[in-house]
């Protein structure tokens, strides 16, 4: 276990406006932190305190309970000390994310720049940060598209509807589809204005049309769709071109 002397509240320096307090060198804002803790804290910081007769220790260790000072409401609240909870108050005022946002203003493609450059050192970066994410929470995907969804139509118009869907030109798509189906079924234009029967009947010859792989014969003959799964899972081409009508 290697460990490191850090400051409880962080020595100021030039440029850190963002970080509110400053602390001092001395044994008082001293502590003994793991490294590896350490370097997980980085340079954050949320303001806190300590008062006689109310529940909260100083921040040293992760899971210390301590009353931080909530930016946002302007109220002191108790909460872990490097928590889910401190980490999503102290994102935007530390260290890291503000020099990023600078950059960024300098330089409005520096991090499609940092990526190559991630990527030319490491080719199967984004797989391997990927995987790490997986490992963490196997539904990490579906989680992150569906809280990506939710933020993304979060303004609502007068009608409730959403305002970005509107800008997208996706406002009453599911509705259109459906008037659109109806009349062609009233019109029997299209597959939509078809029977039932006959509906049944082009699924039966389109089922009966068989295909093979010009290239391997040995695949057999099935329809398109059977023939393509089974080129796929093979590894072989299978687009409409490595095909034949049999």
């Amino acid at each position: 276990m290697n460990l490191e002397i850090d400051h409880i509240d962080p020595t100021w320096k030039e440029g850190r406006d963002y970080q509110l307090v400053c602390g001092l060198d001395s044994p008082l804002n001293f502590c003994e932190r793991e490294e590896s803790i350490n370097i997980k804290k980085s340079n954050r910081f949320l303001p806190w305190r300590v008062c006689s007769g109310e529940l909260g220790s100083i921040p040293v260790n992760p899971g210390d309970l301590c009353q931080f000072l909530d930016l946002e409401t302007g109220e002191w609240v108790l909460e872990e000390f490097m928590g889910e909870w401190w980490y999503g108050k102290t994102k935007k005022i530390c260290g890291n994310y503000i020099g990023s946002q600078k950059a960024i203003e300098n330089d409005p493609d520096v991090r499609k720049k940092q990526f190559v450059k991630l990527l030319e050192k490491n080719p199967d970066h984004q797989k391997e940060a990927f995987a790490k994410l997986l490992e963490k929470n196997p539904n990490h995907q579906s989680e992150a598209g569906s809280i990506g969804g939710r933020r993304l139509h979060e303004e609502k118009d007068e009608d409730g509807k959403s305002k970005r869907a509107k800008e997208l030109g996706r406002m009453g798509c599911r509705e259109k589809k459906r008037h659109s189906a109806i009349k062609n079924y009233e019109s029997g234009i299209g597959i939509a204005g078809m029977s039932f029967e006959d509906k049944s009947l082009r699924s039966q010859r389109t089922m009966r049309q068989r295909y093979m792989d010009p290239d391997h014969p040995e695949l057999g003959s099935h329809s398109a769709a059977t023939l393509a799964l089974i080129q796929k899972g093979k590894g072989y081409p299978h687009g409409k071109e490595n095909r034949v009508r049999v």
